[in-house]
C-alpha cells in the first residue's frame, strides 16, 4: 500500500509539472497521467471551493496521500 501511495504522489506532481508543460492532450504521456490521477482529483476538485485559475486539488490529494502512508506506516510498525 506505500508503494501505491507513493506512486500515486509521484502521478500527481506529474500532473501537476504537465500543467505547465504544454505536450497537447493525445500525448501518451499526458493520458496516462491523466487517467491515472482523475479519479482522485475530481472528487476532490467538486468538494473544494472554486478559486478561479488556481486548482489545489492536488495540493489536497498529496496531503492525504501523505496521511495515508502516515497511518499504514505508524500501524505497520
Amino acid at each position: 500500500m506505500g508503494a501505491l501511495t507513493f506512486i500515486l504522489m509521484i502521478a500527481i506532481v506529474g500532473r501537476s509539472v504537465l500543467s505547465w508543460v504544454n505536450l497537447g492532450d493525445d500525448h501518451p504521456i499526458v493520458v496516462i497521467v491523466y487517467r491515472t490521477t482523475e479519479p482522485i482529483l475530481g472528487p476532490i476538485r467538486r468538494l473544494l471551493p472554486n478559486t478561479g485559475t488556481l486548482d489545489l486539488s492536488p495540493l489536497a490529494a498529496l496531503v492525504g496521500l501523505m496521511l495515508i502512508r502516515y497511518v499504514i506506516n505508524r500501524i505497520g510498525g
